[in-house]
């Protein structure tokens, strides 16, 4: 059994949630060699496109998201079906989850944790 993964952590904003996320990973799974790679900021097809690049260069790659434009998700999501990437969206099923728990539609906009607040 191959214990090398590269798992690569996508994020439409720095990423911060998704480093969180990863050390919890990593912790749970002491014999895996999980290597760490950052794509924040991505939000375009392009971005995209060098990821996707990037991860088939790996054996093993895992990709994880936050990414929260659904135009950005579903071609992430089209790509990594395409080239047999695994490919999770940490955020998904909670965002949908607390739309039903609150009877109202997620805003969908990236880095929304970081916007100022007027007073």
């Amino acid at each position: 059994m191959n214990n090398k993964f590269d798992l690569y952590l996508v994020s439409d904003s720095t990423g911060e949630t998704l480093d969180r996320i990863a050390i919890a990973i990593k912790a749970q799974f002491e014999d895996v060699d999980l290597s760490v790679h950052h794509f924040s900021f991505t939000r375009t097809k392009d971005q995209i496109n060098a990821l996707i690049k990037r991860c088939k260069k790996d054996k093993n790659p895992i990709v994880l998201y936050t990414l929260v434009e659904q135009e950005a998700v579903s071609y992430l999501k089209d790509m990594a079906l395409i080239e047999k990437i695994t490919c999770l969206g940490v955020l998904d099923h909670l965002v949908l989850k607390f739309e039903n728990i609150l009877n109202k539609k997620a805003n969908h906009v990236p880095s929304g944790q970081h916007v100022m607040v007027k007073s």
